[in-house]
């Protein structure tokens, strides 16, 4: 179940397949009361030269102002085309040298667990 095109009082849901037809979710009818718990931590898989691996967002620090390249702090919502620095938090160690050293494995990818989109590109400082 993730969570998506979220408002101040609803948002969307998107289900996989396997718990659609496997749990009574299909029942539910628009405007049901329900109770959910939910994670609001994006898990993502990081995908690193040959190697994936589980990961989260653990912290922004900051967003960059693309027109005058300050360092936004009080603003950490990273958005599309969005340049910022966070740190993240893998299932597995890797293996990597700074993106100024080496493109290849200075670079990771950032993709949506649930939908498999990617999310964003990263340099590794």
């Amino acid at each position: 179940l993730t969570c998506f095109n979220i408002t101040d009082n609803e948002f969307e849901v998107a289900i996989i397949p396997y718990t659609y037809e496997h749990t009574s979710i299909f029942q539910v009818q628009e405007n049901d009361l329900v109770n959910i718990e939910f994670d609001v931590i994006g898990k993502y898989i990081l995908r690193h030269t040959a190697r994936e691996c589980k990961c989260i967002v653990k912290e922004t620090k900051y967003k960059l102002n693309i027109n005058t390249l300050q360092r936004l702090e009080d603003d950490l919502e990273l958005g599309l085309n969005d340049i910022g620095r966070v740190t993240i938090r893998t299932t597995v160690p890797l293996f990597f040298d700074s993106y100024r050293k080496n493109r290849i494995t200075g670079s990771i990818i950032l993709v949506d667990e649930a939908t498999n989109e990617t999310v964003a590109a990263g340099m590794i400082v």
